[in-house]
């Protein structure tokens, strides 16, 4: 190995060289923007587990490797690990490794925002049905939804820390940063051309609050109100929580507007959210009503909390029930109860 291989970044940009790939092939190859696998041979940034493991895949590692090489990708593990970059060149030796090892010290990985976060979470509305009716074009349609997600997000300093699925969640220290993201992703959602599947339509939610990163992911309540959030959703819609909505509003992208969609509550929360929707001008901004527990599936009305009237005939069941009685029935027209 050359002594000039000193950090992971290094390692990706000459083994790529070596498969005779450009930056933009091995991006659209694992499904990233092409400023991601920049930021990442610049060791400006560390890739998700996700991509770690389709950079592995796309290097040509053999698959008893790719988990070294998604250890070494996270920090986990030093590059001298790794086989050498260049295809047919000889293993690194002894001496390199002392090489490398000071080196190897000084590498800087990117720290996800902590304190006060705005995380965006998006998904693809309505991928099961299409991924069981037209898997070969999904395939192909998901690798260009994540390119530009992760170009949109990465543009405005944002991180995403985890993918499930067609699932983005992503951190930003700025909450005008992640609307603007957000933003810049269905705007380019909407231009883009789909071929033979049905235009992409990506649903997210953005809401801010007090996060600390664990071993590159995030644990604690805040996620919990984005998912909801995200879940009530349509897709092309952006809704904002309460918390991001007023760090927001004072600065907005160009062609942006928020309204409310009034308050709601979600599945398993205990508090409910005020919703706001950032509208774009030149893209549709109606949408259903919001899929939370205050939508009615029925055309029952809805139940009241307060027995109003009745005030008499309620005291003698009471009376009745208290007394002697095993047995009270009650009858009278519909509405009567």
């Amino acid at each position: 190995m050359s002594d000039d291989v000193f950090a992971f970044g290094t390692w990706v940009r000459l083994r790529r060289q070596s498969l005779v790939l450009t930056r933009e092939e091995l991006a659209g190859r694992v499904g990233c923007a092409e400023v991601t696998i920049r930021k990442i041979e610049a060791d400006e940034r560390k890739p998700s587990p996700q991509i770690a493991q389709l950079l592995a895949q796309q290097l040509g590692l053999p698959i008893e490797q790719h988990d070294l090489f998604v250890r070494v990708a996270r920090g986990i593990l030093a590059v001298e690990h790794l086989p050498a970059p260049i295809l047919g060149a000889p293993v690194q030796t002894a001496a390199d490794t002392a090489t490398l090892v000071p080196l190897l010290q000084h590498m800087v990985v990117p720290a996800l925002p902590s304190g006060t976060v705005t995380f965006l979470f998006t998904d693809i509305e309505g991928s099961t049905r299409r991924w069981e009716e037209q898997p070969d074009a999904m395939r192909v349609a998901l690798a260009h939804h994540n390119a530009i997600l992760y170009a949109a997000i990465e543009t405005h300093d944002g991180h995403v820390f985890k993918t499930i699925g067609d699932a983005f969640c992503a951190a930003f220290a700025s909450a005008p940063d992640a609307l603007a993201a957000a933003v810049a992703g269905q705007r380019t959602l909407s231009n883009e051309g789909w071929g033979e599947i049905r235009p992409i339509r990506v649903r997210m939610a953005l809401h801010t609050g007090t996060a600390e990163p664990q071993d590159g992911d995030y644990l604690g309540q805040p996620l919990n109100r984005a998912a909801r959030l995200l879940a009530a959703g349509h897709g092309g819609q952006i809704l904002l929580s309460l918390a991001a909505h007023e760090l927001v509003r004072d600065g907005l992208p160009a062609g942006t507007s928020l309204s409310s969609l009034g308050t709601h509550r979600l599945k398993d929360l205990a508090r409910p959210e005020p919703i706001y929707q950032a509208s774009l001008l030149d893209l549709p901004a109606d949408f259903p009503p919001l899929k939370s527990l205050d939508a009615r599936s029925t055309n029952l009305p809805a139940s009241v909390n307060e027995l109003i009237g009745r005030t008499r005939e309620a005291a003698e069941v009471i009376t009745l029930l208290q007394g002697n009685a095993r047995l009270v029935t009650l009858t009278g027209p519909g509405g009567t109860g």
